[in-house]
């Protein structure tokens, strides 16, 4: 039947995608060159120079069209490249043209920036992040200090990056942003706090440096003295580092919590 089963401290290799599999049980079927690996499953993929490790519950993988292979993963899901780590249920990930789709609850971290979303796709160019699509509910979180967040709110998003830093979102639809201006000794303003149907937010060093607003901007600043203490959080805001990988060795256990085990 052309069917190979492998257990215990299986490694599997693509040469031609650059990724190796490792797990404790793993099948393969010649006829349409399809396979998956679950238990203890651990993806490592070259990319550029850097390396993407991601583990699941399970790993399919197979052919699509042109010969490049399609891989799709389920059940607590968690990744981690040295510029981008996250989490989601599901994933899906082109080799293609490496476009990583992530699907119910995901989460990405991209430096200091946490973003959430419905779901998200995401697109790579020479091994880095390139731009990232947030459907949905789209959320951004960056700490501004420890205790001051700033946030960027809407129903879609589109992030840019540059040099592996996020560093421009258009936002579409029910926008919202709270952000902390300081002066150019850093000494705090306040807090702003502006709605608006669509902006554009240009970011530098993880500072929000320019928003531009569409369609009647409605905004409020606060000054510092009169601020809360804790600062002004959107709803919704949730900030859940203690989820993130912070290495490659992190992500067993960051998917057995995510599992509840």
């Amino acid at each position: 039947k052309k069917i190979g089963i492998s257990k215990c401290n299986v490694v599997m290799i693509d040469t031609n995608e650059k990724f190796e599999v490792t797990g404790e049980y793993a099948r393969y079927e010649e006829k349409d060159s399809t396979s998956f690996v679950t238990i203890n499953m651990l993806l490592k993929q070259d990319m550029d120079g850097d390396t993407f490790f991601l583990t699941a519950d399970t790993l399919f993988t197979y052919p699509d069209t042109s010969g490049k292979r399609i891989l799709k993963t389920y059940h607590n899901t968690v990744f981690y490249k040295s510029d981008m780590q996250g989490a989601c249920d599901s994933l899906m990930y082109h080799t293609k043209d490496s476009v990583i789709y992530m699907f119910k609850d995901p989460i990405l971290w991209s430096d200091e920036n946490q973003l959430t979303a419905d779901s998200i796709h995401m697109t790579m160019k020479n091994g880095v992040l390139d731009k990232m699509f947030m459907h949905e509910n789209a959320f951004i979180i960056s700490k501004e200090d420890e205790v001051l967040f700033n946030q960027i709110k809407g129903r879609r998003m589109v992030g840019f990056f540059k040099d592996q830093e996020l560093h421009k979102v258009d936002v579409f639809g029910n926008g919202l942003t709270v952000y902390y201006p300081r002066e150019e000794d850093s000494t705090l303003i306040g807090v702003n706090k502006t709605e608006c149907m669509n902006m554009t937010i240009r970011i530098d060093s993880n500072q929000i440096e320019k928003i531009t607003f569409f369609e009647k901007p409605v905004a409020k600043l606060t000054p510092s003295d009169e601020m809360p203490s804790g600062g002004i959080t959107l709803e919704g805001f949730i900030y859940r580092v203690g989820e993130r990988p912070i290495s490659p060795h992190d992500l067993f256990e960051k998917r057995r919590k995510k599992s509840g085990q």
